[in-house]
């Protein structure tokens, strides 16, 4: 559950400080494509920036379809580990990024 956390924090979430405007671009439009797509209610999406998911088949469909474009998770489900933490802030040292993906 941490590890959904960090991924949906820093891929839905306020902008990480450290966060370069590419990455944030590229998220933009992901998260445009994925919300056209999939249809979450704007009071799920406001719940999953404060980091509460709510069980709705719609925002998980949201969710998958942002993480696997994001290349942080495969169609199979395979979280990949080192695009995550590329994307955690910058103000945690690489053992406490190792420690929050090393979870899963």
């Amino acid at each position: 559950m941490l590890l959904l956390n960090v991924m949906c924090l820093t891929t839905f979430g306020k902008l990480p400080e450290g966060m370069n405007g590419e990455l944030l671009t590229k998220n933009t439009s992901v998260i445009a494509e994925c919300l056209k797509e999939e249809k979450p209610e704007i009071e799920h999406l406001n719940k999953l920036r404060e980091g509460i998911f709510v069980n709705d088949t719609n925002l998980k469909c949201f969710v998958k379809c942002a993480v696997i474009k994001l290349n942080e998770m495969t169609s199979t489900g395979e979280f990949q580990m080192d695009t995550i933490k590329s994307r955690i802030p910058v103000k945690l040292d690489e053992e406490t990024k190792t420690n929050i993906t090393s979870t899963w």
